[in-house]
């Protein structure tokens, strides 16, 4: 009998602190990233995205077509890349921003926003206006940019690493690998 009641203990035990755990790590997670978002879509609704660079004059545009494949809005309408694709959908469609700078933001001249250098566009099923995000100058140390929502108030700093994954859609865009003559796309 002295021995069931302390296998009963142990299972009390540790199912308590198995709770203990899993809320204490569930409240951890929530607490680490109280990052702002500064935009939310879902990645379903995106139909279409044109990234400008505006100061070097270059800029492309994707779209999602009837099959649900992304392709390159301009002919010859290629299939994208898929291996440089992938994840894009998921950076586009709600970035935590580092932090929110102002709201609203005075002067944007000084943050580059006058002039953006970027200009991302999503276009998005059911709705008659597109959100269009803007990216100004890198921060001091260059390890973010300023960016906004265009017809918003608040300013905030992107993380670069997630800037130039987008701006380097537009430098080198995602073209599908060349395949030569002697290839026919089958392995045998």
């Amino acid at each position: 009998m002295k021995t069931k009641a302390i296998l009963i203990l142990l299972v009390l035990l540790f199912l308590l602190g198995a709770g203990v755990y899993y809320l204490g790590s569930r409240s951890g997670s929530e607490e680490t990233d109280r990052r702002p978002q500064m935009w939310a879509v879902e990645e379903d609704k995106i139909i279409r995205i044109r990234i400008e660079l505006p100061p070097s004059r270059k800029a492309v545009t994707f779209h999602k077509d009837r099959e649900g494949k992304w392709r390159f809005f301009d002919p010859p309408a290629q299939e994208v890349d898929k291996k440089r694709w992938g994840g894009i959908l998921t950076l586009v469609s709600g970035p935590k921003a580092r932090r929110l700078i102002a709201e609203p933001a005075q002067d944007l001249k000084q943050y580059g926003l006058d002039r953006p250098s970027m200009v991302i566009t999503l276009f998005l099923l059911g709705e008659k206006e597109p959100l269009v995000i803007e990216m100004g100058h890198p921060t001091p140390p260059g390890d973010h940019y300023y960016m906004k929502l265009r017809n918003q108030p608040a300013l905030y700093v992107m993380d670069a690493l997630y800037c130039r994954v987008l701006m380097r859609l537009a430098e080198d865009p995602p073209y599908p690998p060349a395949i030569s003559p002697g290839e026919s796309g089958k392995e045998g």
